[in-house]
This record gives structure tokens, sequence and C-alpha cells, in this order.
């Protein structure tokens, strides 16, 4: 913990200046890095320190205190568009932001290096080196992509975007923040997001839309998948429409070798449509379940077909 403490401290004044190295006591015949890991760095170099029972415990350590510079502190500062979202739509984006990002900052720490090891008695310490320079370059790389994304699909300027808009910015708003710890700066974001708040009210300009079924799904699913475009804005018709939707929706009993449970797949196709009959886009969704019987079945796979559909959505490309 005493480790720990001068590792982050150190970290911290290291980062307010490069040029004012800490003055710390050391005592005679340990190294210097150990209470002080810039001291083995130079300035394009972020360091930490770790400790343990044997060199391979010290260098995952120092490994670890590298990475929790990284970690993410901002959790309660990501935004989402006001009543687009539920609680639970927002937890989702969330979890898979975070997850994705540290995906992205794992792959940055591959970079890492052991620059000197030390022992003292029976402890040993590690100190572990990231190159700022290429460590920045990577995390900008992801930033254009990013940057690139949020302005294709801004284009567009079409609420069925909306979702995908949010992730795009949370996510570079959690990579701007790994930039800033790299080269104490980071681009602006090339769409704000007041722009993509506004978006949905802009573009509800009562589009109509014919929803058509093949095979007519149970009316829980036809309720949600309404549902769905009114909340973008569609206005659902009946005639003198913008876009028709087909829906296919088919059950399949699967193989299952036990006793008193059955197997069922459900399958929804959604095909869009222009007025005029030009074909725009479809995906199709299925998820497969087991219960007692075919209702239990349903039961289970209806949240998780709502789901995939909503996820899927953009694959239509409405305006």
């Amino acid at each position: 913990m005493r480790i720990l403490l001068v590792v982050v401290l150190s970290f911290l004044m290291a980062c307010s200046s490069t040029k004012d190295k800490r003055k710390v006591i050391v005592p005679e015949g340990e190294a210097v890095w150990i209470y002080s890991p810039e001291s083995g760095c130079d300035k394009d170099e972020l360091c930490a320190v770790g400790e343990g029972s044997s060199l391979a415990q010290a260098d995952a350590k120092s490994k670890q205190s590298l990475a929790s510079i990284f970690e993410t502190k901002i959790q309660s500062s990501l935004k989402f568009s006001k009543h687009s979202f539920s609680g639970e739509e927002i937890e989702e984006m969330q979890e898979y932001i975070n997850s994705d990002v540290s995906e992205k900052v794992d792959g940055v720490l591959k970079g890492a290096i052991i620059k000197e090891r030390f022992q003292k008695e029976k402890v040993f310490f590690s100190l572990v080196s990231l190159d700022k320079n290429k460590a920045a370059q990577l995390i900008s790389n992801e930033l254009k992509l990013v940057d690139d994304q949020l302005n294709h699909f801004y284009s567009f300027k079409s609420r069925i975007y909306i979702k995908k808009l949010n992730v795009l910015f949370n996510k570079r708003l959690l990579l701007a923040e790994k930039m800033t710890i790299l080269k104490n700066s980071a681009s602006n974001s090339p769409i704000s997001f007041k722009q993509i708040e506004e978006l949905k009210l802009n573009s509800m300009g009562g589009t109509k839309i014919v929803i058509k079924t093949t095979n007519e799904p149970p009316r829980f699913i036809n309720k949600k998948v309404k549902e769905i475009f009114s909340e973008l804005g569609y206005k659902l018709v009946k005639k003198g429409n913008d876009y028709f939707i087909n829906m296919d929706y088919k059950v399949t009993e699967e193989y299952l070798n036990v006793k008193g449970f059955k197997k069922f797949s459900y399958t929804l196709a959604i095909e869009s449509r222009s007025n005029i009959g030009k074909k725009l886009g479809n995906f199709i969704i299925t998820v497969t379940e087991s219960g007692r019987n075919e209702v239990d079945a349903f039961t289970k796979s209806k949240s998780k077909l709502i789901e995939k559909f909503e996820n899927n959505i953009e694959k239509l490309n409405l305006k």
C-alpha cells in the first residue's frame, strides 16, 4: 500500500511538471525509482512500480498499476439523449462502451515493457514503462475511426441512428480521456452532443410507414415493433406511405432430448422498401429457447427478439 501511494503521487506530480522532479529520501542501497517512478523514465515514458514476493508477481503488479492509471473515472459523465432510452438501454450501452474502450486500452498496454527490477531481501520490485508517443498514436487511430463513424452516421440526419451516435460519442469521450493522460490534450468531437440530442426533434417530420406481415407475429411482437417505430418519430399508416416494412415471422421446433421440455427457434425477417417498391434494407434475427411448451419458450424469447430488432433496425436504411 505504501509503494502504491508513492506511485500514484509520483504520477500526479509527473503529469503536472516534467521539469520539477520529486526529491525523495531513498534508503541507502535502494533504487530511487521504487519511490519515484518518473526518475527511472524520460519525458516520453509513462511508468509505474509494482512489488511482490517474486519477480513474476512484481512484474504483474507493476502492469496492474500502469493499467489503473487508464481506468475510466468519468462514468457518471457519460451523456445520453434525453427521453430516447430506457434505464435498461442506457445501462446496456454503458457496459458496451466501457468494455470496448477497455479492450482498446488493453491493446495499448501490450506495448508496456519491464524496464528495471530490484530485490530487497525477499521483496521484488519492477518498473514498467510505456512509450507515450506510440501509445498516443494507437489511441489517435481509434479516435479517427470513431470520428469517421460519427460524421458518417450523422450525415444521414436520421433518427434511426441516434443510439449508434450516442454510443460513438461516449466511446470517443472515454478515448479522449485516455489521450489526455498521454498528451495532456485531446481533440474535440466533430459532432457535438447537442447536435445528436437535437437530431430526433429536427427529424420528426412524420415520415409514414406501412407495416405488412407475411406470417403474423404474436401480438406482443407486433405491438413492440410499432412502438419502436413510433418512438423514433415514424407515423404508422395504412396507405399513402413513404416506406413499406415487411415482417415474416416463423416458429420452428428443434430437437431436444430432455423429458418434459421442448425447444423452439423464433425467427423474424424484416425488409424495408420505398413507396415504389425498391428494396432498401433487411435483416433476420433468431432466438432459440427451451420450455415446457411453446408458450413457455416464447415467453423467454420475446424480450430478446425485441432487443435484437432494436440493435439491427439501422440496417433498414430508413431516413
